[in-house]
């Protein structure tokens, strides 16, 4: 290798370098092919044109948002034709295990993502579905009954810890079940350095003499809980068999 090739390496080396020391960037993006590799998700995305957020892991409070038109394929940093890329260059790491979730990969084309990158450099897409959610019930939905219930003046009647009338109502009204809104609310958060399960411990150490787990087995078995089967046999209480439902994106 001669010595003027050594510089310019060198030189795009240092460039590559200090492009991955800036801020991190998140960026929306939608799948638009899947690979599966083991038990993870590896997607090829394309950004979706609008705004995003710049974060700094020194100061959170410094981060900023911006505006992009752009809609090219993450991955595509110096702007090359389409045809001419690699799988290497835009295959990106998603959050997906097929250990932890029971679904066909190609019901994640289509989906939307939230992107991290270093620089311009993509490290991990992180699937924004419903099909991530640890409880059936979408926070945000328990949110905004929360909202409604803080501005029931008529202080109704209690159907949770600071649920009243209109939020459980506003509850009914998404499609959710009386079972399903008061198991959700009669869940108390554990001790710090609990480990909540769910009657199953195949995964435990039997050797783990400690008090830290806390049985919420009920929440399985009245069907608020995602990803876990229920013990029992007759029982079919997995909260993602709606796939229909919960994959509208």
């Amino acid at each position: 290798m001669n010595k003027e090739l050594e510089l310019k390496i060198a030189a795009l080396q240092k460039d590559i370098e200090f492009t991955k020391s800036i801020r991190d960037v998140y960026r929306r993006g939608v799948i638009e092919s899947v690979s599966v590799q083991g038990d993870m998700l590896y997607a090829i995305i394309r950004k979706a044109p609008g705004k995003y957020l710049k974060t700094s892991e020194k100061n959170i409070k410094n981060s900023v948002t911006g505006f992009d038109e752009d809609n090219s394929y993450f991955g595509n940093i110096h702007n090359i034709s389409e045809k001419d890329l690699t799988l290497t260059e835009l295959l990106i790491p998603t959050d997906i295990n097929f250990k932890a979730i029971h679904v066909h990969p190609s019901k994640f084309i289509g989906a939307r993502v939230l992107v991290w990158l270093i620089g311009n450099i993509p490290q991990k897409a992180f699937i924004l579905s419903p099909l991530l959610r640890s409880r059936l019930i979408n926070p945000d939905d328990i949110r905004y009954a929360r909202a409604l219930s803080k501005k029931d003046k008529n202080n109704s009647k209690k159907y949770g810890k600071n649920l009243t009338e209109i939020g459980y109502e506003f509850l009914l009204a998404r499609g959710y079940s009386k079972k399903q809104i008061l198991t959700t609310f009669e869940e108390e958060v554990p001790d710090k350095g609990s480990i909540i399960t769910y009657g199953v411990k195949d995964w435990q150490d039997e050797s783990d003499s400690s008090n830290s787990n806390v049985d919420m087995s009920d929440s399985l078995e009245n069907g608020i809980v995602n990803h876990v089967y229920s013990n029992k046999k007759d029982e079919k209480t997995i909260c993602y068999k709606s796939l229909k439902a919960l994959l509208a994106l």
